[in-house]
């Protein structure tokens, strides 16, 4: 028989920069919960994205999150979707941060989805109408941003400070800055620009070679008359 009480999984500390907030008041850390049995599974939830500030150049709109939910709540315990079950992964058996990190980036190799979600201008995004289990989340499109860590969140997460169970949680991911030049800027403004910058170079060297070639033909033509005007004079 299963065990009926598990581990905590974390707490997750603001050092890996992943939290969850209720409506009103945030939390420092994430945890999955002691005793599974207390959770309703009928309940919905939700997860609610919030990208703090990149790299110099970055931009928090228009990342992609891909979600997916990885296992589901059973007799008390956390239990792999079919999906995932060749990972080898024992959810109940994390107990750190690390360990966490680590079994994401795992499943994220797997690349599924059952769904994704946009940034708004702000660096947020939400996903509703979530049941109860535990979800993946990783980015699929960051062009313009940092480095996204894929993690893992449960609904319900365990809430530290509110000694309750959050259904609706918040979750600020982890980023890595991305070396000097890989951030794309194609915004429409950079693209005007650097058509403009572009076309005044192209308009620049074209009148350079115009003003050299008519110096030249210049050049070559008064020589050649005063050649023919010294030929006539001796004649």
């Amino acid at each position: 028989m299963k065990h009926k009480k598990i581990k905590k999984l974390l707490p997750l500390v603001f050092s890996v920069m992943i939290c969850t907030f209720p409506v009103s008041a945030a939390n420092e850390n994430i945890a999955l919960l002691d005793e599974l049995q207390t959770v309703q599974t009928e309940e919905e939830g939700s997860i609610e994205i919030e990208l703090t500030d990149g790299g110099v150049g970055t931009t928090k709109e228009d990342v992609v999150f891909e979600y997916a939910k990885v296992a589901d709540v059973v007799d008390g315990e956390y239990e792999l979707l079919e999906a995932y079950q060749g990972s080898g992964i024992d959810l109940n058996a994390i107990e750190t941060a690390e360990q966490l990190e680590e079994a994401a980036l795992e499943l994220s190799a797997y690349k599924t989805s059952d769904g994704s979600c946009t940034t708004d201008a702000d660096g947020k995004a939400i996903i509703k109408d979530l049941d109860v289990g535990v979800y993946l989340l990783y980015a699929s499109e960051h062009k313009r941003y940092d480095d996204i860590t894929p993690l893992l969140i449960a609904i319900p997460t365990w809430g530290e400070q509110e000694g309750d169970m959050l259904y609706d949680v918040k979750v600020i991911p982890k980023h890595t800055p991305v070396p000097p030049g890989k951030i794309i800027a194609d915004t429409p403004d950079s693209e005007r620009d650097h058509v403009k910058t572009g076309d005044n170079v192209n308009i620049a060297l074209c009148m350079a070679g115009v003003i050299v070639g008519a110096t030249l033909i210049g050049t070559m033509l008064a020589f050649f008359y005063q050649k023919r005007k010294k030929n006539y004079e001796e004649k």
